[in-house]
């Protein structure tokens, strides 16, 4: 490793090309859901809760473009489409996309324990009928640039870390996580695997064109948000669809010279061998048991080898350590991971998904009194 001391920016970048570093960048995931829960006299947005703890940021969510598809907050002007949102009696908020062929409506209500995520109590796509509806929507759906919030950022951001930016995730997981849940999906494609398919094809040309903007954009990181897990999708059609799809994504931006990286934070152990030979640059908010089930050290030593590891602490110890057993459990993470691989590779030690709400802000700050004392 480097003696010389790095920014954060570039320790970012070295870990991220394999290049040696001074020490692992340390870059827990910090999402409005953990910030809400700082006291009202500390309150942070997350290039400050980074720059407080002495962790490498790596900022993420910042839009480059808007998309006009059906979706929930999508920006108006698909000439196919009229959409409107309505307030229930309840409290519970309605969605209502109508065109010529047919509507479609999805509910949502929000949970004060957790703002920033919505609780769908109905999905838009339900039925094939609605899948056709949606296909035609898709028909006429634009995406347009919108560069000047991530610049703001950037320069916000400095050498502090890295902006990233999200790409659209695979059309299946898409909308196993969105759009229709697995259940509907799983019969919808059962029943007409042929539409299914076809759906699946015009979601991807509609994501290769957001992913032709993120290329020309600055973006150094593209994060795609498929949370992959053997829960929720099978081996086989992970390979037979979802792999194509981001080996596509990936092609794009590696020709612009950017880091692809997807973000799964679930069961991968199933998915060890297709991933090895996967074309993403590397996964981000891998988690080990019990939220995931990856071991670290075995897995940068054998299919995560070659590819950027981001993770490796469940989002269960936040939640349940104290700071001084949070230093053992990381100390104890980086000898697993340095006996197992022999170095620290393409590695950087983040949370399996987001900091929980409620985190104790002395808990997370242990972490990077830990990375430095280590590499000391």
């Amino acid at each position: 490793m480097s003696a010389e001391a790095m920014t954060s920016r570039e320790r970012l970048l070295a870990a991220l090309r394999g290049d040696p570093v001074d020490r692992i960048p340390w870059s827990p995931c910090v999402d409005g859901y953990f910030l809400s829960s700082l006291p009202a006299d500390q309150m942070l947005d997350e290039r400050e809760f980074h720059k407080e703890i002495g962790s490498d940021a790596l900022l993420r969510h910042v839009p480059l473009y808007e998309s006009t598809a059906p979706s929930t907050g999508g920006r108006p002007g698909n000439p196919r489409v009229d959409s409107r949102i309505e307030r229930l009696d309840d409290g519970t908020l309605r969605f209502t996309y109508e065109t010529k062929v047919g509507s479609l409506f999805e509910e949502l209500e929000w949970n004060p324990m957790s703002p920033f995520v919505p609780w769908f109590t109905r999905r838009k796509l339900q039925t094939l009928e609605d899948i056709k509806v949606y296909m035609y929507a898709l028909e006429t759906m634009s995406m347009v640039p919108k560069p000047a919030y991530f610049r703001e950022a950037v320069e916000r951001l400095g050498d502090d870390g890295l902006v990233t930016a999200d790409g659209p995730t695979s059309p299946m997981e898409h909308l196993i996580n969105n759009e229709m849940g697995l259940e509907k999906l799983t019969y919808a494609f059962a029943d007409d695997p042929d539409t299914m398919e076809q759906c699946f094809e015009r979601m991807h040309e509609l994501n290769l064109k957001a992913y032709a903007i993120l290329a020309e954009s600055e973006a150094e990181v593209v994060i795609s948000y498929e949370n992959l897990s053997t829960t929720l999708t099978s081996p086989t059609l992970y390979e037979r669809f979802d792999q194509r799809y981001c080996n596509d994504y990936a092609s794009i931006c590696r020709g612009a010279g950017k880091t692809y990286l997807t973000h799964m934070c679930g069961r991968l152990t199933g998915f060890a061998g297709p991933l090895c030979h996967a074309d993403q640059d590397g996964f981000i908010d891998v988690a080990p048991a019990p939220t995931g089930d990856i071991a670290f050290g075995e897995a940068k030593a054998g299919w995560a080898k070659d590819k950027v590891l981001v993770g490796g602490i469940d989002a269960t110890a936040f939640a349940g350590l104290s700071p001084e057993e949070m230093r053992v459990y990381v100390r104890d993470l980086l000898v697993e991971i340095e006996k197992g691989a022999g170095s620290f590779h393409k590695f950087i030690l983040g949370s399996g998904d987001a900091l929980p709400k409620g985190t104790p802000v002395p808990v997370v700050r242990a972490v990077s009194e830990t990375v430095r004392d280590y590499f000391s």
